[in-house]
C-alpha cells in the first residue's frame, strides 16, 4: 500500500470516529432536553429556562388593590396583634395580591 493510500484510509477511519461521537453527543443532548422538558412542564414553568437566558426579565406581578376591606384585613391585623408577623404577611399578600416588600410594609405599618 502506498503512503497516500494509507493517509486516505486513516482519514476516512477518523472521519467514521468522530461521526460515531457527533451522533452520541446529540442523542445525549436531545435526550437532556427532553428530560429538562419534562421537569419544566412537572414544575409549571411555562418557558424554557435554558432558552430564555439569564437576562430574561421576571413577569411584573399583578397591581395589588389599594385598600383591602372586610374580615380579612382584620384578621390580618389579630395576627400582627399576636406578633405572628410572617403569618399576617402570608395572609397580607394573598388578599392583595401584593409583592413581599409591599405587605412586609404594611405589616410593619400596622405594628406601629
Amino acid at each position: 500500500m502506498t503512503s497516500v493510500a494509507l493517509l486516505v484510509l486513516l482519514f476516512g477511519v477518523m472521519l467514521l470516529v468522530v461521526t460515531a461521537w457527533v451522533i452520541s453527543i446529540t442523542s445525549r443532548v436531545e435526550a437532556l432536553e427532553a428530560a429538562v422538558a419534562r421537569l419544566t412542564g412537572q414544575a409549571g414553568v411555562g418557558a424554557d429556562p435554558l432558552r430564555m437566558g439569564a437576562s430574561a426579565p421576571a413577569p411584573a406581578p399583578p397591581n395589588p388593590p389599594a385598600v383591602v376591606a372586610g374580615d380579612g384585613m382584620a384578621e390580618v391585623r389579630e395576627l400582627v396583634r399576636n406578633g405572628e408577623k410572617i403569618n399576617a404577611i402570608v395572609r397580607y399578600r394573598a388578599l392583595t395580591g401584593a409583592g413581599l416588600k409591599e405587605a412586609k410594609d404594611a405589616v410593619e405599618v400596622m405594628e406601629g
